[in-house]
């Protein structure tokens, strides 16, 4: 069985290359405040990124530029190579969205390493008897 983390195909190891994550250019302003100024970065597949900083110096902004909760006033950001729309809703509702299949890799961690089902938590976090 193959694994799906080896790249193989040429256009696989091209992909595998690229930023999963990129931004460019991005500025976000809030009134008269520049909350992002000419932010670009890029994360790699499998990278593990940390934002440190100061109270009010733009992390949150960043991280919901990213998912769309927030509009940018300038700049570009893309996943997979792929822009973002302007809404992010409309990319949410993407079925082939990378948005959502990390969101589904992420949410069901926590069920695969306590070895439990998602019908065994309720809606409020406690574990069913």
């Amino acid at each position: 069985m193959r694994d799906p983390a080896v790249a193989t195909t040429a256009a696989e190891q091209q992909k595998a290359r690229q930023p999963l994550v990129t931004l460019e250019h991005v500025d976000k302003h809030f009134g008269e405040l520049h909350v992002l100024d000419d932010v670009t970065t890029s994360v790699q597949r499998g990278e593990v990124v940390v934002i440190i900083g100061p109270s009010g110096s733009g992390k949150s902004t960043l991280c919901r530029t990213i998912n769309r909760l927030e509009t940018i006033d300038s700049g570009t950001i893309t996943i997979d190579g792929r822009p973002l729309p302007e809404e992010g809703a409309a990319y949410a509702a993407s079925s082939v969205s990378p948005c959502s299949a990390a969101w589904r890799a992420l949410s069901s961690a926590p069920f695969a390493v306590m070895s439990r089902s998602t019908n065994s938590i309720t809606a409020t976090g406690a574990e069913s008897p």
